[in-house]
């Protein structure tokens, strides 16, 4: 239960605000079943929202199904904008935005659009406002790659905006599956404010080693800080999550053969101890 617990945390974490960019949550598989009281088990989608306390807990059958990549933004009054199962983009009224259907294109895409899964990447996806410009914002989605001696990995980071302007208000995709970076990389990645307030690091944990890619989101762009080494080293093979604190003062990963790892991270400087 503690792991379960731990897990569920890790895929929502986001530095608190008082904005409300994470107040509607999405998560469920079979969503194309439907929900039905009748059944001595749901099936469909979960909805948690945070508008209303204590939380209101609703099923929905929007016939995306997340099992296991999710990522719902919502604007700063906590109204849902746009949700993404790591494979293609919809907006609140459940229609796939334009040019929204090809996030992650590739093998695995194909693979598992046909088994109606939605991507398979643990914390796989992120969405962050860009900065400086008003209702465009930033997703970044690890992509999976295969090779003769491992069925699939995650080979590199992608890029893709949202203008959520455009359509009157319903959004469009500017640009999708840019690359931002590529390595053997972990599942998740996950993200705090920076000191500033105003910009975001991401970090992204680098495979088989102990090392850690720091992303830093402003309105300049979106690029790779620095690497920095330190603690456990992380085998390939070995499923995890990671999360900030809400104060993003802690960067905690938790690995299925390491254990448990919690470091100090500094917001203004990006490093961790």
């Amino acid at each position: 239960m503690k792991t379960i617990v731990a897990f569920c945390l890790c895929l929502y974490s986001l530095c608190a605000t008082a904005q409300k960019h994470d107040y509607v949550w999405l998560s469920g598989y079979d969503s194309h079943v439907g929900y039905n009281p009748q059944d001595q088990w749901h099936t469909g989608t979960t909805v948690l929202d945070f508008n209303v306390q204590p939380v209101a807990v609703g099923y929905d059958s929007i016939y995306m199904n997340f099992d296991f990549t999710n990522v719902s933004f919502c604007d700063s009054s906590g109204n849902l904008l746009f949700y993404s199962n790591g494979m293609y983009i919809a907006n609140s009224l459940g229609d796939t935005i334009e040019n929204g259907n090809n996030i992650n294109a590739g093998v695995f895409h194909d693979l598992w659009e046909s088994e109606e899964t939605g991507y398979r990447a643990i914390q796989g996806i992120l969405a962050l406002p860009v900065g400086g410009l008003r209702d465009k914002y930033t997703l970044l989605h690890t992509f999976y790659e295969n090779s003769q001696n491992v069925y699939a990995f995650v080979k590199s980071i992608l890029m893709s905006q949202v203008d959520m302007a455009a359509n009157m208000g319903f959004g469009k995709i500017d640009f999708t599956n840019q690359a931002l970076m590529a390595d053997v990389l972990g599942q998740s990645i996950s993200a705090t404010k920076h000191g500033n307030g105003a910009d975001w690091w991401v970090i992204a944990q680098k495979r088989n080693t102990n090392c850690f890619y720091k992303i830093k989101v402003d309105r300049f762009g979106v690029a790779v800080s620095d690497t920095q080494c330190l603690g456990a080293i992380f085998e390939f093979g070995s499923l995890s999550t990671s999360c900030f604190s809400s104060d993003g003062s802690k960067y905690i990963h938790l690995n299925t053969r390491e254990g448990l790892n919690i470091y100090d991270f500094d917001r203004c400087s990006g490093l961790l101890s």
